[in-house]
């Protein structure tokens, strides 16, 4: 049996703060990454049905992005 990895390269983050990030709240937001630039997207719902149109929501520290 393995050790599960108890290292978190997110920042340093400790593993209280992790879980509080991963469940303590469903938006997230740029700003973390500097210079490379940041883009976060996400939908209104968890799942859609074949045929259905999403609805993407987008933020960004870029000036402009396209989707493809």
């Amino acid at each position: 049996m393995t050790s599960p990895n108890t290292e978190f390269p997110d920042f340093g983050l400790t593993p209280e703060q992790r879980r509080h990030a991963v469940r303590g709240h469903y938006y997230e937001w740029p700003g973390m990454d500097g210079e490379r630039g940041e883009i976060w997207c996400y939908s209104d719902r968890f799942s859609y049905r074949a045929g259905e149109t999403v609805a993407l929501h987008v933020s960004s520290t870029a000036a402009t992005f396209g989707i493809t």
